[in-house]
């Protein structure tokens, strides 16, 4: 069965990477969804850490600055909000959760709870509706 092309269909985009201090909130790049409304992907990486959770949260807004945001939550979610207790390894299913917003802005957060300090890495894929992107 032959592979098909998908990088032509769609953009990922680093909204969050950096070191997360104890019970912490690392504020994701806020992503302009214009042109990108087939589609919108959220995956969380952990790694370095030892104990506690951390969660992402999600959130959007019509003004590029977030003013006036609110949590997306329950039937704009395609899934569940990832939460990394376990350190991510190579080899591992990597937790994500799709994104049915009717903002045009949206921005990702890492909240860390009773935690060391860890590496987190979030990533948004974003399926354009002229390809290719």
């Amino acid at each position: 069965m032959a592979v098909k092309d998908i990088r032509s269909n769609l953009q990922q985009i680093l909204a969050i990477a950096g070191t997360l201090a104890a019970n912490g909130t690392m504020t994701g790049a806020i992503l302009d969804t214009a042109n990108f409304e087939l589609g919108l992907m959220f995956e969380l990486t952990v790694t370095s850490h030892t104990t506690g959770t951390f969660t992402l949260a999600i959130f959007e807004s019509d003004d590029s600055g977030m003013s006036g945001e609110t949590a997306v939550t329950g039937d704009q979610l395609i899934g569940t909000l990832p939460v990394e207790v376990a350190v991510v390894s190579q080899g591992d299913v990597l937790q994500t959760v799709g994104v049915i917003s009717n903002k045009r802005y949206v921005r990702a957060d890492v909240i860390g709870t009773d935690t060391s300090v860890g590496i987190a890495r979030v990533v948004a894929t974003q399926k354009a509706e002229n390809m290719p992107v």
